[in-house]
C-alpha cells in the first residue's frame, strides 16, 4: 500500500512538473492565398510552410490551413486541412502523434502542388474580394496565433484595373483615394493579432516597380486595421 502511495505521488508530481516546464499545446491559423492568375507564380514550397506552422514549434499543437486560390473568378473552390491539438501531455503516444503531424504536412503538400498546377494566364484577377474574405474570416477566428501568407502580385484586373497606367497612377500619388474606393466595395474587419506575409518574387523590373508600389500600398493599409505585415520574397 506504502508503494502504490509513494507511485501515485511521484506521478502526480511527475504531470505538475511537466505541465509546468512545457508549453500547452495551442491553436494556429494559417490562411495561404495562391494567385492562380499567371504562368510564371512560383507558389509556396512545403519548407516555407513548416516555418510559420506550429507544429514546427510544438507537435503537440493544433492547426487549421485553408488555401485559397485567385483566379478571374470571385468565387473558388477552397481547402481545409486540420490537426488538433493534442493536450494530453502526460499520456499521449508520440509515436502516433509522429503520424498524425507527418500526415497533416503530406496532406498540405499534396494541396500545395495541386492547387499551383492550375495556374494560367487569365482574362481577369479577382484578388482584394479574396484577400478582405480571407482576413475577416480570421479576425473571426478564436485560435491562439493567425497567419495569412499572400502569394500574389496583388495586379487586380476586375471592378478596378492595376494593368490601367492612370489607375496605378492614383496609386502612387493617392493612395487614400483608392484605399477608399476598395474598402467602400469590400470592408475590412480589425486584424490584430494576425501575421500577414506578402510572398512573390518579381519576373522582371517593371514587374519589380509595380510590386513595390502595391505592397507597400497594401502593407500600409493592413497594418492601419491592425495586422504585422512582412514582405518577403520567400519565407
Amino acid at each position: 500500500m506504502k508503494t502504490l502511495y509513494c507511485y501515485c505521488t511521484l506521478l502526480i508530481f511527475s504531470a505538475v512538473c511537466f505541465s509546468s516546464c512545457n508549453e500547452k499545446p495551442k491553436v494556429h491559423n494559417i490562411t495561404i492565398v495562391y494567385d492562380l492568375t499567371e504562368e510564371h507564380f512560383k507558389g509556396i514550397a512545403m519548407s516555407e510552410f513548416k516555418k510559420v506552422s506550429a507544429l514546427t514549434k510544438n507537435s503537440m499543437n493544433g492547426e487549421l490551413t485553408r488555401l485559397v486560390p485567385i483566379t478571374e473568378l470571385g468565387f473558388n473552390r477552397s481547402y481545409d486541412v486540420v490537426i488538433q491539438k493534442d493536450s494530453n501531455l502526460l499520456m499521449g503516444n508520440d509515436y502516433e502523434r509522429t503520424d498524425l503531424v507527418n500526415e497533416y504536412f503530406s496532406k498540405i503538400d499534396s494541396c500545395l502542388k495541386f492547387i499551383i498546377g492550375d495556374k494560367h494566364d487569365r482574362s481577369g484577377s479577382v484578388i482584394f474580394k479574396v484577400l478582405t474574405e480571407e482576413l475577416n474570416r480570421l479576425s473571426e477566428s478564436t485560435a491562439d496565433s493567425k497567419t495569412a501568407i499572400f502569394n500574389t502580385d496583388f495586379m487586380e484586373k476586375s471592378f478596378v484595373n492595376f494593368y490601367d497606367t492612370a489607375t496605378m497612377n492614383v496609386i502612387r500619388k493617392h493612395p487614400d483615394e483608392m484605399r477608399k474606393r476598395l474598402l467602400k466595395k469590400y470592408p475590412l474587419k480589425q486584424l490584430q493579432g494576425i501575421d500577414i506575409y506578402f510572398v512573390y518574387l518579381p519576373k522582371d523590373t517593371v514587374d519589380s516597380n509595380r510590386y513595390e508600389a502595391l505592397s507597400l500600398f497594401y502593407k500600409r493599409m493592413f497594418e492601419s486595421f491592425g495586422a504585422k505585415v512582412h514582405i518577403v520574397g520567400t519565407i
